[in-house]
């Protein structure tokens, strides 16, 4: 599993179209019905957990992406889902960093 993959919960009503809130299982099984979504992220949520994926809640794609662009981590760990329920804030603002920084714009 690709710990890069990213979700997002409980995004706003019209932006969850199809569960895209669980797009990580999309990169997972790309031909799975959307209907199936759920129940393939709890299926492998202890790899998501080992994996600190990249999940967020209450956002959408376009604030993702301006935050990335403003570099606005403390907002990312402000929204950033920790699984395993073990990362500190400074943790999370350091992973979310480390993994943006392949991002040249």
């Amino acid at each position: 599993i690709n710990a890069e993959y990213m979700g997002i919960f409980e995004g706003a009503a019209n932006t969850n179209i199809l569960n895209e809130d669980y797009h990580v299982v999309h990169h997972q099984y790309p031909g799975a019905h959307w209907t199936q979504h759920p129940r393939l992220f709890e299926k492998h949520r202890d790899e998501y957990v080992a994996n600190q994926a990249t999940i967020f809640r209450g956002t959408h794609a376009m604030e993702i992406f301006f935050l990335a662009i403003l570099k606005k981590y403390d907002v990312f760990a402000d929204k950033f889902v920790d699984l395993s329920g073990k990362l500190t804030r400074k943790e999370v603002v350091q992973l979310v960093t480390t993994r943006l920084r392949t991002c040249s714009w």
